[in-house]
């Protein structure tokens, strides 16, 4: 039954017909649901109306809609007979093309069918026609499997053998499946196949694109079988580098054949090869082995005068990486974008980088390849790190510790981490990782499973982040980020021993007897003694302006010679006073008024009465940080807290007469309070085993609303509500909880302006958003944010601000209706908010001014300062850059 434009399948609308084949016609349609573009193929009327036929597809098809790999076409479900299909833009390939642009091909035709042997799924029909090259370069192999659903006999004409319907004769061995001049011997004679029969269509593929001709061609259906079962391939017509591959795979014996197509690059010669022309051309050849004959003599002589003599040491080469295609890498977004990693064996880099429609993604490049291919299934990815074998990859996304093959495929979650900071995979199959900034590293197998701390947890110290495991499996690397000191220590997988190395302002990797690490912006080696776990020598620096984000340095290195690192134009900091500003701006991002820059600053609030506002100086000493206030009439700063202790956090009384604070003078970090006019001392108001942070005071000056960490770091961030007495007034009630999931973290409670809500962000959907809920009980929810969302702030005039995970101020109206809320219309105001220091802005009470500290590229472009197109730097045989070239 044909389809016309405008025919509705359920949530399907017809667009036009797309194609025709022996599996049924194929039509263009529209997801009016999910408003993409998809394929839909109309099974044949044959097939459709057979009720046992029908449900055995049905039960394929759910088997294929697993697949998830970048190189294979999604099935999406079944529609009223119909199979809904990802619609994939691009042609055929065609050869004869060069060795590189069809390997280019082949490899990804390599992945997806290595990928699904791995689950159990066969092809069956692979051939060019089922085989789409988009316009991005990125293969998508058709109809995956689908030979298996239609094992049954289908019509057709057979007059095209070259891509003629998928066959179902029926004989006496058995069933013959898949098209003619591309079916395996063992196909062909109808007997079971398994993956080898792709592996055999793989290598005809792959002549076909290198010759331009199609390897088995005969007058019918019956000749073609004949050839296949028969022929020989004139292996004079492809590269020599490729013989030893295409032998493999068209052996007619499948006992003899490749079994794992997954394998196909390791049977490349890699040798130098002649070029083509003399290849082809019997005189030429012979006249290249008179002439290599003739300088063997001398060549010989040379060498053996020269024997003795060092060889000279091979130079240290650079190339540069781009970002994939339509993507920027990204500099101190918050979540580690532009991060990435190099393999073990030096062959491949997985990046992380952001799509022109903000998709935070992991990308897999092999070096030896021109283009990057997608990992899907990896949004929001943060800090991959590879598995010792090469084979895989961990990240952290949607909260959780993740793994999947390097060549794609469902993420398996390994453990669950709120924020994670790095993590590193030993030879033993054990992961060490930072699940957040308030826990300790911890351990997992890398099958996954229960978890158990290998350090120490001291908040005074800081954050533990990034570690590496040293060749011993037992020992690895990591970062302290603290307050008064932040260092590499190693720790140890069986104890909770650690060491100090030294100091660094980024993470550090080992490698070839030498750690990497980043100071002032410099990326350094320094040789070290992996018996006795310390330096042993001079520093050496190797690249100016290395970035750092999250204290990982935009650096990776290998065993293998292998480094691979970023640098920018110019130094690129958090806290740099060229690149911040502090300003007035409008609800457009426009600049009204600029104020004097008092420093690298964070958790801004604006005093009751708008004249002040109170500020964390971040760029204070490292041995702490205090807590200031700037008169914005006179653009001056005064300091409000003055001991050695860490103070950050302040929060106005409703009144403006006294600020609260969060300060670790007594080992936690506790609620405070202090009277502006700094008379009299600081109270306590709470003090407790794990840290706190107040956030918001209610406008009736009767409750504080505070983040609450965990003294053991497992409990996560969760909101708790500390009731405030008036000074004179009796002992007010003890803190108590507001929100706590336990299972997700809800952090940033912020009251709205009569009291009667609270706006917050909470990683319920395995990210962070924002969402509002009433106040003294949180009952019900409203999400505001959509594409993530943190360090929410009311307006008087009904708007809720926020910053998106892109360091992007958003605003989102708030509609009272009958006592509840609604979300209106949401839309940015300004890029260029550094998301991982505290709130960095602060909203006037009308909302029509917001005070900002930004990049100032943000003031006058809608562009994001930190997205970058600056290439990665590729350096290979790094040891020569140490002047030693060990």
């Amino acid at each position: 039954m044909a389809l016309t434009a405008g025919t509705q399948l359920g949530p399907y609308e017809i667009l036009s017909l797309a194609g025709a084949g022996g599996m049924g016609e194929v039509y263009r349609a529209k997801d009016s649901k999910l408003g993409r573009e998809v394929a839909i193929k109309l099974l044949p009327e044959t097939f459709a109306n057979d009720p046992d036929r029908t449900a055995r597809f049905e039960r394929e098809a759910k088997l294929l809609a697993a697949l998830n790999h970048p190189n294979i076409a999604a099935i999406y479900g079944l529609e009223q007979g119909a199979l809904v299909m990802e619609l994939v833009e691009g042609d055929s390939p065609k050869g004869p093309m060069s060795f590189d642009d069809a390997w280019h091909i082949g490899s990804q035709i390599a992945a997806a069918l290595e990928y699904a042997h791995e689950r159990g799924i066969v092809h069956r029909d692979l051939k060019p026609a089922n085989i789409k090259v988009t316009p991005g370069g990125a293969v998508k192999l058709l109809d995956f499997g689908l030979a298996k659903a239609f094992s049954e006999p289908v019509a057709g004409s057979t007059s095209d053998v070259s891509n003629s319907p998928t066959l179902t004769m029926a004989t006496e061995v058995g069933v013959i499946l898949g098209t003619a001049a591309y079916m395996a011997p063992e196909q062909a004679k109808g007997k079971n196949v398994d993956r080898r029969a792709d592996t055999w269509a793989f290598g005809v593929v792959l002549y076909e694109l290198l010759t331009g001709e199609q390897l088995f061609q005969g007058e019918d259906v019956a000749d073609t079988l004949a050839q296949v079962l028969t022929k020989q391939p004139d292996w004079e017509k492809v590269p020599v580098r490729v013989r030893r591959l295409l032998q493999a795979c068209l052996e007619k014996d499948p006992k003899r054949r490749l079994r794992d197509v997954g394998d196909a690059s390791r049977l490349l010669d890699e040798t130098k090869q002649p070029s083509d022309s003399i290849q082809k051309n019997p005189l030429a050849l012979k006249i290249a082995a008179a002439a290599l004959a003739v300088l063997l003599i001398p060549l010989a002589v040379v060498s053996f005068l020269h024997f003795r003599e060092k060889p000279p040491e091979a130079p240290a080469l650079r190339a540069t990486i781009l970002p994939p295609e339509n993507t920027t890498f990204t500099f101190n977004s918050g979540n580690a974008v532009g991060l990435f990693a190099v393999s073990p064996d030096g062959r491949k880099i997985v990046l992380t980088a952001r799509s022109m429609d903000g998709k935070d993604q992991l990308w897999i490049r092999s070096l030896d390849a021109l283009k990057a291919q997608l990992l899907a299934g990896t949004d929001g990815a943060t800090f991959p790190f590879w598995s010792p074998d090469n084979r895989s990859i961990a990240f952290f996304a949607d909260g959780k510790l993740k793994k999947m093959d390097a060549s794609g495929g469902p993420p398996i979650t390994l453990a669950y981490a709120p924020s994670g900071r790095g993590g590193s995979w030993s030879k033993d199959n054990v992961i060490v990782f930072a699940p957040s900034n308030s826990d300790p590293l911890l351990r997992v197998s890398a099958g996954g499973g229960a978890t158990s701390p290998v350090t120490k947890f001291v908040i005074e110290e800081g954050p533990q982040r990034l570690p590496w495991f040293l060749p011993d499996g037992k020992h690895f690397l990591y970062r302290i980020q603290g307050n008064a000191d932040s260092s590499i220590r190693i720790g140890n997988i069986d104890s909770n021993e650690t060491k100090i190395v030294g100091p660094a302002n980024s993470n550090a990797m080992y490698a070839r007897g030498h750690l990497f690490f980043r100071n002032s912006s410099t990326l350094m080696a320094q040789p070290f003694d992996v018996k006795t776990l310390s330096v042993t020598g001079e520093v050496v620096p190797i690249a100016e302006n290395v970035p750092a984000n999250l204290s990982a340095g935009y650096f990776s290195v290998s065993e293998t010679g292998i480094l691979v690192y970023q640098s920018a134009r110019t130094p690129i900091e958090l806290g740099n006073l060229a690149e911040l500003t502090l300003a007035w701006i409008d609800k457009d991002g426009k600049q009204i008024s600029k104020l004097r820059n008092p420093g690298d600053i964070a958790d801004i609030q604006l005093s009751p009465d708008q004249s002040k506002f109170a500020y964390t100086l971040w760029g204070s000493t490292p041995e702490n940080k205090d807590i200031w206030i700037y008169d914005i009439a006179r653009q001056s700063p005064s300091r409000f807290t003055f001991d050695s202790a860490l103070e950050r956090w302040p929060i106005w009384s409703p009144d403006g007469k006294s600020i609260v604070f969060s300060s670790n003078k007594k080992q936690f970090a506790d609620i405070y309070r202090k009277a502006i006019n700094l008379t009299g001392g600081e109270e306590l108001l709470w003090q407790s085993n794990g840290s706190k942070a107040p956030t918001s005071w209610s406008p009736d000056g009767n409750f504080l609303l505070v983040n609450t960490y965990s003294a053991s770091g497992k409990g996560g961030v969760h909101i708790w509500k500390l009731p405030v007495k008036s000074d004179g007034a009796e002992k007010p009630l003890p803190p108590s909880v507001f929100l706590d999931t336990g299972n997700f973290q809800e952090i940033d409670g912020q009251f709205s302006p009569d009291g009667k809500w609270v706006a917050y962000s909470s990683t319920e959907t395995q990210r962070s958003e924002i969402y509002v809920t009433s106040f003294p009980d949180p009952v019900g929810k409203l999400q505001v944010s959509i594409d993530g969302g943190a360090m929410p702030r009311w307006s008087t005039d009904g708007e809720i601000f926020y910053v998106d995970p892109t360091g992007k101020l958003m605003v989102s109206e708030i509609i009272h209706k009958n006592g509840s809320l609604e979300v209106g219309r949401t839309r940015p105001v300004v890029t260029g908010i550094i998301i991982q220091r505290g709130y960095k802005y602060d909203v006037s009470k009308g909302g029509k001014r917001i005070l900002a500290h930004v990049f100032s590229a943000s003031l006058q472009s809608t562009t994001d300062p930190r997205t970058s197109t600056e290439p990665l730097t590729l350096v290979t045989n790094w040891p020569a850059l140490l002047g030693n070239g060990k």
